[in-house]
């Protein structure tokens, strides 16, 4: 009988401890389910900051290309004036730079 006894406390124990693990990998895994949740968050969050780059950078394209057709609508308004006095406008395009150069006549 007290084999047995002996036994079955193992078994107990072991049954104790094989629980005790169970809930700390149950932890664990948790743990690596926040830190997917919290990634997945992060890459959301790059994506829309690339999202607003991007849409940044073609506002600003558009701005500048706006303002280009601006100088040269202006260029030509000022080109086609009178014959005894005329103002002209010319847009030189450096990438990276927008240099405005004029000249008068009288």
């Amino acid at each position: 009988m007290d084999a047995f006894n002996r036994n079955y406390k193992l078994i107990e124990k072991f049954i104790r401890g094989s629980g005790s693990f169970l809930r700390g990998s149950r932890r664990v895994i948790r743990g690596y389910e926040e830190l997917l949740r919290g990634s997945e968050r992060f890459i959301g969050g790059s994506e829309r900051f690339i999202g607003g780059s991007e849409r940044f950078i073609r506002g600003s394209w558009r701005f500048i290309g706006g303002s280009a057709h601006f100088f040269r609508v202006s260029a030509g308004l000022f080109g086609s004036s009178t014959q005894s006095f005329g103002v002209w406008a010319s847009l030189v395009e450096i990438p990276g730079n927008l240099s405005i150069t004029t000249r008068e006549k009288f």
